[in-house]
């Protein structure tokens, strides 16, 4: 008699992937390999100067602990800042409290001029040799 093989697949809807036996959202995964990402990066700082912004929108756009997550093209920000960095300080004024850990919103922060001074964190590729 013939042996018949026969596979079993899963399925689980698109928006989510199988991990550890859990379903986990694509937006989830892509925060894992975010992480791993930052995992094998290391940061410089830089200081860094927007010129021109006294005649309209900055145009940038922070998310969480700060980092750039939106530039305008054509923009002072989109000019030297790149998507992922994170903002220290605008202008000498730490955007993370001291005393209290808390972020400051830009609008707290800016005030109308046409350069500001930025000290940013900016990832770079570590190297790896086993790569």
């Amino acid at each position: 008699m013939p042996v018949m093989w026969f596979a079993v697949v899963a399925v689980a809807p698109v928006s989510s992937l199988l991990v550890g036996g859990a379903a986990l959202p694509f937006h989830a995964c892509d925060a894992m390999a975010a992480r791993a990402r930052q995992a094998s990066m290391q940061a410089e700082t830089l200081t860094v100067k927007l010129v021109g912004c006294a005649g309209g929108p900055i145009g940038l756009g922070l998310g969480a602990s700060n980092v750039v997550d939106m530039l305008t093209d054509g923009s002072p920000a989109a000019a030297v800042l790149q998507l992922g960095d994170r903002v220290i300080q605008w202008n000498g004024v730490d955007l993370i409290d001291a005393a209290s850990g808390a972020e400051k919103k830009l609008r707290d922060v800016v005030q109308p001029r046409d350069t500001h001074t930025l000290l940013i964190e900016r990832a770079t590729a570590a190297f790896n040799p086993l790569v």
